[in-house]
């Protein structure tokens, strides 16, 4: 409880965390209401060979489609929420406050529960904004001869793991480097320099590149569709890829938790 008001005292006092979240607060519902001004089926024509998804524009607002459409949506906006996890920590490291904290009296071990915690709250706060979205749209398009399709948690699911690895990335980082402006420029370049790596690879070693696999743990909405107008090996690897990736996922994250707990155990503050 002790850690949990300490860092409640840091969010509130750091006003451009705010914004970054004020940003995908608006960002995303606009995002979706904009896509549901296109043509669904024309969109996703180039990636299944002409077949017909089945899917109205109107209908990602509704149960169950939005479970799918709205995370999936949303996980384009982790880099923002990354970058202001950055912003957040290197600001603590700029004003010598993990140094004070641990002199006042918090040992090392609560310095790391403490952002740990920090950014499981971030996960948190995400997850729920989106089962609001989702359940708002939902009730507003909801038809009665839909209600036996009312649930479909795992996507919701799969997206609040995803960002608990973006924010433990960004966290990593941050305790690594320490200073803001270098930790996003590598943030962002890792992103590049993966793309880079991934051209001559094959699509099935793709996977066990971090940002790769992080951006595979929510499935691309309607992916059965998808996968029906391509090659029968194509479509397996696709979907071992869909697989795999919170698996692989999962091993980066406790990577990247047990480097941040160490690099704040023995560096000094």
């Amino acid at each position: 409880m002790k850690l949990l008001k300490i860092e409640l005292l840091k969010l509130k006092a750091n006003y451009t965390l705010h914004g970054f979240f004020v940003v995908y607060l608006i960002m995303v519902p606009l995002a979706f209401v904009a896509i549901g001004n296109f043509d669904i089926n024309s969109l996703l024509n180039p990636l299944t060979g002409g077949a017909d998804v089945g899917v109205d524009a109107k209908d990602i607002f509704k149960f169950p489609h939005n479970w799918e459409v709205l995370p999936y949506l949303a996980s384009w906006f982790n880099i923002i929420l990354s970058v202001g996890v950055i912003h957040f920590v290197s600001a603590e490291f700029s004003a010598g406050m993990y140094k004070k904290t641990f002199i006042d009296g918090l040992s090392r071990d609560e310095l790391y529960f403490g952002k740990a915690i920090t950014i499981l709250g971030f996960s948190i706060f995400c997850t729920v904004f989106l089962l609001l979205l989702i359940a708002g749209f939902g009730i507003g398009y909801f038809e009665v001869s839909e209600a036996d399709e009312f649930f479909n948690m795992k996507p919701l699911l799969l997206y609040f793991f995803q960002t608990l690895c973006y924010f433990s990335f960004a966290l990593c980082l941050i305790t690594l480097v320490r200073k803001s402006t270098t930790a996003i420029l590598i943030f962002i370049g890792f992103y590049f320099l993966e793309w880079v790596v991934s051209i001559p690879m094959e699509k099935s070693l793709e996977i066990f590149l971090p940002f790769e696999a992080f951006s595979e743990i929510v499935p691309i909405p309607f992916i059965d569709q998808l996968t029906e107008g391509v090659g029968e090996s194509e479509s397996m690897e696709f979907k071992s890829n869909t697989y795999l990736a919170p698996y692989v996922s999962g091993a980066y994250l406790l990577i990247l938790q047990g480097a941040t707990y160490l690099l704040l155990k023995v560096r000094s503050l």
